[in-house]
């Protein structure tokens, strides 16, 4: 019976009945009495449920008032988006009549998802799916579909799993370069939460960090203009990382998806860096992006990394983001690597070269400006000027850049072991 409820829930409708009896194994039934309270809204969540008899109410506070969402019944479930995005209840659980519910707990969840990574993948690709349609699994059980806003900006990720590959360079000075002399509004956001050095960049002290939007009870563009959106010398604007490693642990890919639908309407171009990690929440930030700039840098640890990186992608869901890669730190005199062996070895063309300028982009970052203000005739910024070139005409560029659209799964979890 535990299984043939848990069968009703759309992110496991691709599982096999082996599949569904070890998932049968980590469910609980519990009962419970009216009035009892499941979560609330903004608490972590620890487990999600299928009533199997009784029923619950879901209810949100507007106004002051309690608003009631849904009335869940036999065979109806709740809950599991929490678990699956590790973020905080978006409303309130109580039990209405004396029910029976089957309960999984997020910690029994996440230990079989670890053990069995092919069951985690296949459900991570329903999710992926369901966020591609616009329908979250709530919208569904609810039985409301809502509106999608049309998208202004443009959202580029650059991205790498190597350290050091360059990703801050060349996101400030892509963006200088896209706001300056392609006369675009740009937004820049510090991804790298937890060691983010756009502000510095940027030179820009804020006030108010993306650790900080997290404490705010509702986000809107008038509230992000007043004080976590910073201005720069530069005609960028700024959203920073947490100032401290330790406050990168709420900043959760659902504060991105949230912060840059607001974002999209009054922006040419979003621009966001990440860190070296596949895992929460670059996965999101990937999911977001119109494009993706992979950087590598031509040397065999950052060439592994690479062909990695895009061997996963390629064996799951993802957005129809189109990926790039970018080569970066090329010495064309003296090459380590040369761009036609990286690009047979990777079996794609090269998108863009960014020349190799160790010490005039180091002297640059010291004094607070970027190169391609300080030195415009300079290799690495006649380089990103190139790009940008390229990202402001994509179809006029004459570039081969990747055609076979990746795949990526937006809600991959580290915590089961499949990143």
């Amino acid at each position: 019976m535990v299984v043939e409820l848990l069968k009703n829930l759309p992110i496991f409708q691709d599982l096999s009945d082996a599949e569904f009896d070890k998932l049968g194994k980590v469910a609980q039934e519990e009962k419970y009495k009216p009035g009892d309270v499941l979560f609330r809204e903004g608490d972590r969540p620890d487990a999600f449920y299928v009533v199997k008899t009784g029923e619950v109410r879901i209810v949100k506070k507007k106004d002051g008032a309690e608003q009631i969402l849904a009335t869940l019944v036999a065979g109806d479930f709740f809950g599991e988006m929490g678990v699956i995005e590790d973020s905080p209840r978006y409303a309130s659980a109580i039990v209405e009549k004396p029910s029976v519910l089957v309960k999984v707990k997020r910690a029994d969840f996440d230990s079989m998802m670890a053990l069995n990574p092919t069951l985690a993948l296949k459900i991570m690709a329903t999710v992926a799916r369901r966020y591609r349609a616009n329908v979250s699994l709530e919208q569904v059980y609810q039985g409301s579909k809502q509106p999608v806003e049309e998208k202004k900006a443009r959202v580029y990720v650059v991205t790498s799993m190597t350290g050091g590959a360059g990703v801050t360079t060349v996101v400030s000075n892509l963006a200088y370069e896209l706001a300056q002399k392609g006369g675009s509004k740009v937004l820049v956001i510090d991804g790298s939460v937890q060691f983010g050095d756009l502000s510095l960049f940027l030179d820009v002290i804020p006030r108010l960090t993306l650790y900080h939007l997290t404490e705010e009870t509702e986000l809107t563009y008038e509230l992000l203009e007043q004080g976590y959106i910073n201005k720069t010398k530069f005609g960028i604007d700024l959203m920073s990382a947490p100032l401290r490693p330790e406050q990168s642990d709420v900043v959760t890919g659902d504060l991105f998806r949230k912060t840059i639908a607001l974002l999209l309407p009054h922006y040419d171009f979003i621009l966001m860096d990440t860190y070296s990690l596949m895992q929460e929440p670059v996965l999101t930030i990937l999911e977001l992006a119109s494009e993706i700039f992979y950087l590598i840098t031509p040397d065999l640890p950052s060439l592994k990394n690479c062909r990695l990186w895009f061997e996963v992608v390629q064996a799951l869901e993802f957005t129809d983001a189109k990926v790039h890669v970018l080569l970066n730190k090329f010495e064309e005199d003296e090459p380590t690597l040369d761009k036609e062996l990286i690009e047979k070895n990777l079996s794609r063309d090269i998108f863009g070269v960014i020349p190799y300028g160790y010490g005039s982009v180091t002297d640059c970052i010291n004094k607070g400006v970027l190169i391609t203000q300080d030195s415009p005739d300079d290799p690495v910024s006649q380089g990103f000027a190139r790009l940008a070139r390229l990202t402001l005409t994509p179809d006029d560029s004459g570039a081969t850049p990747e055609t076979e659209q990746q795949g990526w799964l937006g809600k991959l979890k580290k915590r089961f072991g499949v990143a």
